[in-house]
């Protein structure tokens, strides 16, 4: 199994927490169609990891579960919580899979360059004096 690295985890759950808004933003008809494509190809049986495909969380299929997680109440008929691993979500969002998907939806990627970077600023603090 390929090592996935932490820098590599930190975009996927971006991407997903994107990808999953605009997915449940789209017209009914599409979005169904491309909900339904994207169960097909994140789905892995046999994997200890879960993805919930209405707000994009990624975590141990122990911790996130129907009976505790918000997103899965009152949602029946959908499966929102499947399992998958994390080499099928590096294929599919670290890929051009995931822009295709979006280009489906209508959305165009933003590219990783053009995204404002977190940067911390420093701050000079000026103190000024006067006399009485």
């Amino acid at each position: 199994m390929p090592i996935i690295k932490d820098a590599e985890k930190t975009q996927i759950k971006s991407r997903a927490r994107r990808y999953v808004q605009d997915l449940w933003d789209a017209p009914l008809s599409s979005g169904f169609e491309l909900y339904d494509e994207t169960i097909s190809k994140l789905h892995d049986r046999s994997s200890r990891l879960r993805i919930c495909l209405r707000c994009g969380t990624i975590d141990k299929k122990e911790s996130l579960t129907t009976s505790n997680h918000h997103c899965a109440f009152g949602i029946d008929k959908i499966s929102v919580i499947i399992l998958t691993n994390w080499v099928i979500l590096k294929n599919f969002f670290l890929t051009d899979e995931y822009t295709k998907a979006l280009q489906k939806l209508g959305v165009e990627p933003v590219p990783e360059e053009s995204r404002p970077s977190k940067t911390i600023k420093q701050i000079d603090k000026t103190i000024v004096e006067t006399t009485k």
